[in-house]
Protein backbone atom coordinates (compact mmCIF):
# COMPACT_ATOMS: atom_id res chain seq x y z
CA UNK A 1 0.00 0.00 0.00
CA UNK A 2 2.48 2.39 0.85
CA UNK A 3 3.93 1.62 -2.55
CA UNK A 4 0.96 3.47 -4.52
CA UNK A 5 0.55 6.27 -1.99
CA UNK A 6 4.11 8.12 -3.25
CA UNK A 7 3.33 7.77 -6.55
CA UNK A 8 -0.29 8.71 -6.42
CA UNK A 9 0.64 11.69 -4.63
CA UNK A 10 2.92 13.43 -6.83
CA UNK A 11 0.46 12.47 -9.88
CA UNK A 12 -2.76 14.21 -8.00
CA UNK A 13 0.01 17.36 -7.51
CA UNK A 14 0.43 17.55 -11.11
CA UNK A 15 -3.34 17.58 -12.12
CA UNK A 16 -4.17 20.42 -9.39
CA UNK A 17 -1.93 22.55 -9.79
CA UNK A 18 1.12 21.42 -11.66
CA UNK A 19 4.84 21.30 -9.83
CA UNK A 20 5.90 24.74 -8.84
CA UNK A 21 9.86 24.60 -9.29
CA UNK A 22 11.69 26.13 -6.89
CA UNK A 23 12.83 29.44 -8.70
CA UNK A 24 10.22 28.84 -11.46
CA UNK A 25 10.86 30.72 -14.66
CA UNK A 26 7.86 31.43 -16.94
CA UNK A 27 9.33 32.23 -20.80
CA UNK A 28 7.48 34.04 -23.03
CA UNK A 29 8.68 34.28 -26.41
CA UNK A 30 7.26 36.97 -28.45
CA UNK A 31 9.54 36.04 -31.32
CA UNK A 32 8.91 32.71 -31.40
CA UNK A 33 4.97 32.84 -30.14
CA UNK A 34 5.19 30.33 -27.23
CA UNK A 35 5.47 30.21 -23.47
CA UNK A 36 6.87 27.49 -21.42
CA UNK A 37 7.62 27.13 -17.74
CA UNK A 38 11.47 26.39 -16.49
CA UNK A 39 12.24 24.89 -13.00
CA UNK A 40 14.85 28.58 -13.33
CA UNK A 41 15.96 31.08 -15.71
CA UNK A 42 16.56 29.69 -19.12
CA UNK A 43 19.86 30.92 -21.33
CA UNK A 44 19.54 31.35 -24.85
CA UNK A 45 21.89 30.50 -27.05
CA UNK A 46 21.01 30.95 -31.29
CA UNK A 47 22.53 27.95 -33.01
CA UNK A 48 22.85 28.62 -36.91
CA UNK A 49 22.36 24.88 -38.23
CA UNK A 50 23.46 23.17 -41.33
CA UNK A 51 20.86 20.27 -40.29
CA UNK A 52 17.53 19.52 -41.46
CA UNK A 53 15.70 22.89 -41.49
CA UNK A 54 19.35 24.99 -42.45
CA UNK A 55 18.02 28.15 -40.33
CA UNK A 56 18.84 29.96 -37.02
CA UNK A 57 17.56 27.49 -34.23
CA UNK A 58 16.97 29.51 -31.20
CA UNK A 59 17.37 26.99 -27.87
CA UNK A 60 16.40 28.00 -24.55
CA UNK A 61 17.77 25.93 -21.40
CA UNK A 62 18.10 25.74 -18.09
CA UNK A 63 19.73 22.99 -15.25
CA UNK A 64 19.03 21.97 -11.96
CA UNK A 65 21.26 19.57 -10.81
CA UNK A 66 21.86 16.46 -13.14
CA UNK A 67 18.52 17.61 -15.23
CA UNK A 68 18.58 20.12 -18.26
CA UNK A 69 15.39 21.17 -19.78
CA UNK A 70 15.51 22.20 -23.21
CA UNK A 71 13.04 24.42 -25.81
CA UNK A 72 13.77 25.47 -29.20
CA UNK A 73 12.10 27.12 -32.49
CA UNK A 74 13.52 27.27 -35.58
CA UNK A 75 11.80 28.57 -38.86
CA UNK A 76 12.38 25.96 -41.72
CA UNK A 77 13.53 26.99 -45.06
CA UNK A 78 13.11 26.96 -47.77
CA UNK A 79 9.00 27.96 -47.19
CA UNK A 80 7.17 25.21 -47.38
CA UNK A 81 10.21 22.43 -47.13
CA UNK A 82 8.21 21.14 -44.14
CA UNK A 83 5.27 20.17 -46.06
CA UNK A 84 6.79 18.85 -49.35
CA UNK A 85 8.81 16.74 -47.25
CA UNK A 86 5.31 16.01 -45.17
CA UNK A 87 4.88 16.26 -41.44
CA UNK A 88 4.39 12.53 -40.67
CA UNK A 89 7.16 11.04 -42.46
CA UNK A 90 9.50 13.77 -41.27
CA UNK A 91 7.89 14.35 -36.96
CA UNK A 92 8.40 9.51 -37.64
CA UNK A 93 11.95 9.83 -38.32
CA UNK A 94 13.00 12.58 -36.90
CA UNK A 95 14.73 10.43 -34.02
CA UNK A 96 17.17 8.75 -35.89
CA UNK A 97 19.30 11.88 -35.92
CA UNK A 98 18.57 12.71 -32.27
CA UNK A 99 19.69 8.48 -31.48
CA UNK A 100 23.23 8.95 -33.58
CA UNK A 101 24.05 12.58 -31.89
CA UNK A 102 23.70 10.57 -28.26
CA UNK A 103 24.51 7.50 -29.54
CA UNK A 104 21.55 6.02 -27.55
CA UNK A 105 18.35 3.76 -28.54
CA UNK A 106 15.21 4.70 -29.16
CA UNK A 107 12.42 3.19 -26.79
CA UNK A 108 9.36 5.10 -27.73
CA UNK A 109 8.36 6.79 -30.95
CA UNK A 110 4.39 7.80 -30.21
CA UNK A 111 2.42 10.37 -31.75
CA UNK A 112 1.18 12.91 -29.66
CA UNK A 113 -1.81 16.06 -29.39
CA UNK A 114 -0.94 19.36 -27.39
CA UNK A 115 -3.48 21.47 -27.69
CA UNK A 116 -3.83 22.43 -31.38
CA UNK A 117 -0.34 20.83 -32.58
CA UNK A 118 -0.22 17.37 -33.20
CA UNK A 119 3.51 15.92 -32.71
CA UNK A 120 5.86 12.84 -32.00
CA UNK A 121 7.43 12.24 -28.61
CA UNK A 122 10.55 10.29 -28.60
CA UNK A 123 12.22 8.62 -25.63
CA UNK A 124 16.12 7.39 -26.08
CA UNK A 125 18.01 5.96 -23.59
CA UNK A 126 21.73 6.69 -23.71
CA UNK A 127 23.10 3.41 -21.58
CA UNK A 128 27.23 5.16 -22.13
CA UNK A 129 26.12 7.76 -19.66
CA UNK A 130 23.24 6.40 -17.67
CA UNK A 131 20.97 9.01 -19.17
CA UNK A 132 17.91 9.36 -20.84
CA UNK A 133 16.44 11.72 -23.85
CA UNK A 134 12.54 12.89 -24.09
CA UNK A 135 11.86 15.16 -26.51
CA UNK A 136 8.31 16.28 -27.96
CA UNK A 137 8.28 17.80 -31.51
CA UNK A 138 5.78 19.94 -33.19
CA UNK A 139 5.59 21.67 -36.38
CA UNK A 140 3.33 25.00 -36.82
CA UNK A 141 3.41 26.03 -40.88
CA UNK A 142 7.28 26.42 -40.88
CA UNK A 143 8.37 26.71 -37.56
CA UNK A 144 9.68 23.94 -35.69
CA UNK A 145 9.11 23.64 -32.24
CA UNK A 146 11.98 21.03 -30.17
CA UNK A 147 11.07 20.42 -25.98
CA UNK A 148 13.49 18.33 -24.75
CA UNK A 149 14.60 16.53 -21.32
CA UNK A 150 17.60 15.18 -20.28
CA UNK A 151 18.22 13.27 -17.03
CA UNK A 152 19.35 10.10 -15.33
CA UNK A 153 17.38 7.24 -16.26
CA UNK A 154 13.74 6.91 -15.01
CA UNK A 155 13.48 10.62 -14.41
CA UNK A 156 11.99 11.08 -17.61
CA UNK A 157 7.72 10.79 -15.83
CA UNK A 158 8.53 12.78 -12.76
CA UNK A 159 6.03 15.27 -11.64
CA UNK A 160 8.15 18.65 -12.67
CA UNK A 161 9.17 16.75 -15.93
CA UNK A 162 5.46 16.30 -16.57
CA UNK A 163 4.87 19.73 -15.61
CA UNK A 164 7.48 21.23 -17.93
CA UNK A 165 6.10 19.49 -20.99
CA UNK A 166 2.59 20.39 -20.01
CA UNK A 167 3.32 24.22 -19.78
CA UNK A 168 4.76 24.67 -23.15
CA UNK A 169 1.48 26.51 -25.25
CA UNK A 170 2.04 28.75 -28.76
CA UNK A 171 0.81 31.47 -28.54
CA UNK A 172 -0.40 33.13 -32.05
Amino acid sequence: MKSFVKPFAALLAVFIGGVNFANAYVLKSYEGRFSIEFPSQPKLENIRDVGTCMKERHEFRSSEGQKIFFASYQDCLPHGYLADVGHGPFLRDYWQNVEKAVRGELRANNPIEHGVLSGREYLIAVPHGNRVVRLQLFIDGDRLYKIMYVGPFLTQDEPEVESFFASFRVTR
